[in-house]
């Protein structure tokens, strides 16, 4: 099976993306291990992300950056944290712990007004991510193959107790394109 342009530009851009994962992960690796030693393994992280940073992101399409992450680790089924904000790297008990008043700080510009009454949102945003270090993005002729079992099996979902099967067996069946 021969790829499509599109399968190539799928497949490069999962490969970027993977190069990416691993870079984050060998990040988190090396804080993990200078701060509670050799032998335990990421397996997510916590993260705060301010509002403004949020919205520059959505704006130009980039990655947010976080202002402060907590990084669960993993060693002989004991889970323990590692907070990260700026330059300092500390152990904590939970994630809870480790942003303490940030989760829960106000932001001074944004809020709602209720009953009369101002009330500020968090400044910050909570997201989670798992690692997957060990993820290996398809090739370009992968997602060919993929591609070409998916629509034989859409053909196929179309076709099946159909009056006219036989035909949309032969000439192949386009289906309508969602709303993007």
């Amino acid at each position: 099976m021969t790829p499509s342009l599109q399968d190539i530009a799928n497949a490069t851009r999962r490969t970027e993306i993977a190069g990416r994962q691993k870079a984050e992960y060998e990040q988190a690796r090396t804080f993990v291990e200078s701060v509670l030693g050799p032998g335990f393994v990421p397996i997510s992280r916590h993260y705060l992300v301010d509002h403004d940073e949020e919205e520059r992101s959505r704006r130009s399409g980039g990655r947010m950056a976080s202002a402060a992450t907590v990084i669960t680790a993993e060693k002989d089924g004991v889970r323990r944290h590692v907070a990260v904000v700026g330059d300092e790297t500390r152990e904590c008990a939970s994630y809870e712990e480790g942003f303490g008043a940030m989760l829960t700080e106000p932001d001074p510009m944004r809020g709602f007004t209720h009953k009369g009454q101002w009330c500020s949102v968090h400044r910050y945003s909570l997201y989670w991510a798992g690692y997957e270090p060990g993820y290996a993005p398809r090739t370009a002729e992968q997602l060919a193959a993929a591609r070409v079992k998916r629509e034989a099996r859409g053909v196929e979902r179309e076709a099946k107790g159909n009056l006219f099967g036989q035909i949309i067996r032969e000439e192949g069946f386009v289906p309508k394109r969602r709303g993007r």
